[in-house]
Protein backbone atom coordinates (compact mmCIF):
# COMPACT_ATOMS: atom_id res chain seq x y z
CA UNK A 1 0.00 0.00 0.00
CA UNK A 2 0.57 3.21 -0.74
CA UNK A 3 1.48 6.00 1.87
CA UNK A 4 -0.74 9.18 1.43
CA UNK A 5 -1.50 12.82 2.69
CA UNK A 6 -5.19 13.79 3.55
CA UNK A 7 -5.83 17.48 3.47
CA UNK A 8 -9.09 18.13 5.36
CA UNK A 9 -11.46 21.18 4.36
CA UNK A 10 -11.99 21.59 8.72
CA UNK A 11 -10.10 19.68 11.16
CA UNK A 12 -10.91 16.45 12.93
CA UNK A 13 -13.46 16.55 16.08
CA UNK A 14 -11.70 16.22 18.92
CA UNK A 15 -11.72 16.00 22.62
CA UNK A 16 -8.14 15.83 23.06
CA UNK A 17 -8.27 19.30 24.92
CA UNK A 18 -10.70 18.35 27.40
CA UNK A 19 -9.71 17.87 30.86
CA UNK A 20 -10.09 14.25 31.75
CA UNK A 21 -11.30 12.95 28.73
CA UNK A 22 -9.62 10.60 26.96
CA UNK A 23 -9.51 10.75 23.12
CA UNK A 24 -6.70 9.68 20.61
CA UNK A 25 -7.05 11.87 18.05
CA UNK A 26 -5.20 15.44 18.82
CA UNK A 27 -6.97 18.62 18.37
CA UNK A 28 -6.17 21.09 15.18
CA UNK A 29 -5.19 17.83 13.03
CA UNK A 30 -6.11 19.51 9.01
CA UNK A 31 -3.66 17.00 7.32
CA UNK A 32 -3.39 13.22 8.39
CA UNK A 33 -0.76 10.60 6.40
CA UNK A 34 -0.76 6.94 6.84
CA UNK A 35 -2.32 4.61 4.28
CA UNK A 36 -6.06 4.23 2.71
CA UNK A 37 -7.56 0.33 3.46
CA UNK A 38 -10.76 1.17 1.66
CA UNK A 39 -12.24 3.22 -0.85
CA UNK A 40 -15.95 3.89 -0.14
CA UNK A 41 -18.83 5.67 -1.96
CA UNK A 42 -18.97 8.30 1.14
CA UNK A 43 -15.45 8.55 1.51
CA UNK A 44 -12.05 6.47 2.70
CA UNK A 45 -11.15 4.53 5.43
CA UNK A 46 -7.62 4.80 6.20
CA UNK A 47 -5.01 3.64 8.92
CA UNK A 48 -3.12 7.32 9.93
CA UNK A 49 0.11 7.13 11.68
CA UNK A 50 0.96 10.87 11.66
CA UNK A 51 -1.27 14.15 12.41
CA UNK A 52 -0.54 17.80 11.42
CA UNK A 53 -2.41 21.10 12.22
CA UNK A 54 -2.66 24.21 9.49
CA UNK A 55 1.39 24.85 10.04
CA UNK A 56 2.57 21.35 9.62
CA UNK A 57 3.33 21.29 13.02
CA UNK A 58 3.27 16.98 13.93
CA UNK A 59 0.63 16.82 16.33
CA UNK A 60 0.78 13.88 19.00
CA UNK A 61 -1.66 11.09 18.55
CA UNK A 62 -2.36 7.34 18.28
CA UNK A 63 -2.27 4.87 15.39
CA UNK A 64 -5.50 3.86 14.55
CA UNK A 65 -8.18 3.61 11.56
CA UNK A 66 -10.77 6.43 10.63
CA UNK A 67 -13.46 6.49 8.01
CA UNK A 68 -12.96 10.20 6.79
CA UNK A 69 -16.01 11.54 4.97
CA UNK A 70 -15.41 12.77 1.25
CA UNK A 71 -17.15 16.30 2.15
CA UNK A 72 -14.30 16.48 5.12
CA UNK A 73 -11.72 15.96 2.37
CA UNK A 74 -10.24 18.96 0.46
CA UNK A 75 -7.69 16.47 -1.28
CA UNK A 76 -5.65 13.48 -1.08
CA UNK A 77 -2.23 12.85 -2.50
CA UNK A 78 1.17 10.75 -2.41
CA UNK A 79 3.97 12.12 -0.90
CA UNK A 80 7.36 12.49 -2.96
CA UNK A 81 9.87 9.58 -1.88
Amino acid sequence: MTNVQVFLKTALFSFADVPNVADPVPSSVLMVEGQIVENRSGGVVIDVKRYFDGRRRERNGQTQRLFIPMGKIDHIREPSQ
